[in-house]
């Protein structure tokens, strides 16, 4: 009986996903390339892409990301009494913790767009009633 659980994310783009784990103040470790690295678990190991050291943050395991073969970055890990702090102290549970990683990386990517495109961002605001980032442009 394993404990690990596997979380499907759209996090697709390596450069925008390392941005989202540094504002995350997350330390990470990426496998060299043909290898993997060992993610320890209660039952177990998987084999990650990209270790997260969740650990460093209270959480009694660390996670990883597996990249599958659709380029799509997958999360897994031992998720029992998961908790990584975030802004304010606020204590992200896994759900909460993979939907603002998704939001960073995606925030990463719109930026990106935004340069490859030179328009000039006026602002980035997170709207917290929304839950969302509002990145606005000079027209």
């Amino acid at each position: 009986m394993s404990h690990f659980t596997k979380l499907k994310t759209r996090l697709n783009d390596l450069n925008c996903l390392e941005k989202a784990l540094k504002d995350l103040k997350l330390n990470y470790k990426i496998a060299n390339k043909n290898e993997k690295i060992i993610l320890h678990g209660y039952y177990g190991t998987r084999k990650v892409d990209i270790l997260l050291k969740t650990s460093e943050h209270g959480s009694n395991y660390n996670v990883g990301l597996i990249k599958k073969k659709d380029g799509i970055y997958e999360l897994v890990g031992d998720f029992m009494n998961f908790r990584v702090k975030h802004e304010n102290n606020l204590l992200l549970n896994q759900t909460k913790f993979s939907n603002v990683l998704r939001q960073l990386h995606d925030k990463h990517k719109t930026l990106n767009a935004c340069r490859k495109q030179r328009k000039s961002v006026k602002s980035v605001i997170y709207d917290s009633k929304n839950q969302r980032y509002v990145i606005k442009v000079r027209r």
